[in-house]
């Protein structure tokens, strides 16, 4: 009786418990897209860089509103290797880091992948200051970038930092590439960018990839990952079914013991 009592146990614990936990790793799955802006992990830089084969300039940037309230790139030397996880990319000259996750994206890891496809391998030409003076309008003009929460955060989230990268694929086609992060748009809530753009003969930039996704400098990102909190679902799931199934079997003794006796 003992042995049969476990095994109904067994069978409606596991007939609840395990449509509980797809359904809740579907939801924190989901939830990571929302929220994050992406499902397990960060993207990585769109696939189109690794047919790079010329690297025509590199050029770190960041952003600066003009007198008439215009935001445009200036250069800015200041951003280069200034992370100290940052490590020199061999002789190249430049330092870069593959860091992407929750808690920040590092906007050099197009030029670590570069380095590791040995296309990059030393310093190289900046972009020209008149093809410089449109990249923020072309950037806007994809709409991709994330609007402030509120009115508090306006100035802050038109600020964009990172590195610039013109190249020539195999194919002859010239392609740009700008990784970015912004600033604060929401609390705690910052954005990072990659837009890969192809060089038009006139010389204007069409949209052929994009990435945009969230990270936060707040103390508890990992909390918000989907397999945090698909653990922290399977926790209270099991407790809560285990109580309801404990519930459902002192009900089905109660009911049976009020029988009488034929």
């Amino acid at each position: 009786m003992q042995n049969r009592g476990f095994q109904w146990q067994l069978t409606r614990f596991l007939g609840l418990f395990v449509p509980f936990a797809g359904l809740s790793g579907i939801a924190a799955i989901v939830f990571a897209r929302l929220y994050w802006g992406y499902f397990f992990q960060p993207p990585r830089v769109p696939s189109q860089v690794r047919e790079f084969e010329k690297i025509e300039s590199i050029t770190p940037v960041s952003s600066l509103e003009t007198a008439n309230g215009r935001s445009v790139f200036q250069v800015d030397p200041a951003i280069l290797c200034d992370r100290s996880y940052q490590e020199p990319l061999g002789n190249s000259g430049y330092c870069g880091s593959s860091k992407c996750n929750s808690e920040y994206c590092d906007p050099t890891r197009g030029l670590v992948e570069l380095f590791d496809r040995g296309t990059l391998t030393s310093i190289e030409p900046q972009m020209s200051l008149a093809k410089l003076a449109k990249l923020y309008d072309s950037i806007e003009s994809t709409n991709a970038l994330y609007s402030p929460e509120s009115e508090v955060y306006e100035e802050q989230a038109k600020v964009l930092q990172g590195i610039a990268i013109e190249a020539t694929a195999k194919n002859g086609r010239e392609f740009v590439l700008v990784s970015l992060t912004g600033g604060q748009f929401s609390n705690d809530r910052y954005p990072y960018y990659d837009f890969l753009f192809l060089r038009q003969s006139d010389n204007s930039l069409q949209l052929v990839d994009t990435n945009k996704f969230v990270y936060e400098i707040a103390g508890l990102e990992g909390i918000l990952e989907w397999h945090t909190m698909w653990s922290v679902f399977l926790v209270v799931g099991s407790i809560l079914t285990v109580v309801f199934v404990g519930i459902l079997d002192l009900a089905s003794r109660s009911s049976q013991a009020r029988k009488p006796l034929s």
